[in-house]
């Protein structure tokens, strides 16, 4: 369902041997990406395999902090003490563990942002909602991690830049498409605009240049997307739309299935 990007840590690595190495080592042991790996879990492998409920937490954690799930302000809050004991397990003070510059790893800017001009320290929020988390595990903060991030009407989304031709007007948004559909999301909060295009309700799906018409029953959507991110719109939207295909056939066999095991009794 989610994608570890590999290069992200290619990058991470790359600069950790530039810093800590002298020049010439740097040169000597210059790493050279060659291709990106992609690759998939089923969230059934999640339950029963360690590294690949880590490399699900990796992603949604990026996804929170980057802000590209809606995540309301307490929320956001508590799934930084879930994302700190993932990392550390459980410690006497918070304070400890992160420092101040290291925040922005653990929470969206906009939190950050909010909690300077507050009157509640956010240190002590933080504290507050780790000191829940003392008897558990570092797995089991990454499992509840995952089951919150989860319930997030976006998550697992594939998004891109769009601009909505709606009515004569032109607006900036952001499109993400998953299992359940596909959201119009805002340009910079990536907060649900408007009701989401259900997959189910999808009657036809056009493309030209970087013109993308998305008709259902009620109304034609269209959008404009750039090409290269077009193309993996409708790639992710494609794909989904196959899942629930054949969602829907394996249903139906398994209710015939059912039948002719309740006629022959």
């Amino acid at each position: 369902d989610r994608i570890l990007d590999v290069r992200d840590s290619f990058l991470q690595r790359r600069a950790d041997v530039a810093r800590k190495s002298s020049a010439a080592e740097a040169e000597a042991m210059e790493l050279k990406f060659v291709f990106q790996a992609r690759l998939f879990f089923s969230r059934a492998m999640r339950k029963l395999d360690a590294d690949a409920l880590h490399m699900y937490f990796v992603q949604a954690a990026k996804e929170v902090v980057n802000k590209r799930y809606a995540v309301p302000h307490k929320d956001a809050i508590y799934l930084a003490a879930c994302h700190i004991h993932a990392l550390f397990g459980p410690d006497m003070s918070l304070m400890s563990l992160v420092k101040e510059k290291d925040l922005p790893q653990y929470l969206p800017k906009a939190v950050l942002l909010k909690y300077t001009l507050d009157t509640d320290p956010l240190y002590d929020l933080l504290q507050k909602e780790y000191d829940k988390l003392r008897d558990m595990s570092k797995a089991k903060a990454k499992s509840l991690y995952m089951q919150l991030v989860e319930k997030l009407p976006v998550y697992g989304s594939t998004f891109v830049s769009a601009v909505l031709a709606d009515q004569r007007t032109s607006t900036e948004c952001h499109l993400g498409v998953n299992q359940h559909g596909i959201f119009v999301l805002h340009p910079v909060t990536y907060e649900i605009l408007r009701k989401k295009i259900l997959l189910a309700d999808i009657t036809k799906t056009s493309a030209s240049g970087n013109k993308v018409k998305v008709s259902t029953k009620d109304k034609d959507w269209e959008f404009q997307i750039k090409p290269k991110e077009c193309k993996q719109f409708l790639v992710a939207l494609q794909t989904y739309q196959q899942e629930l295909s054949d969602t829907q056939i394996q249903e139906g066999d398994e209710e015939e299935e059912e039948e002719v095991e309740e006629t022959t009794a």
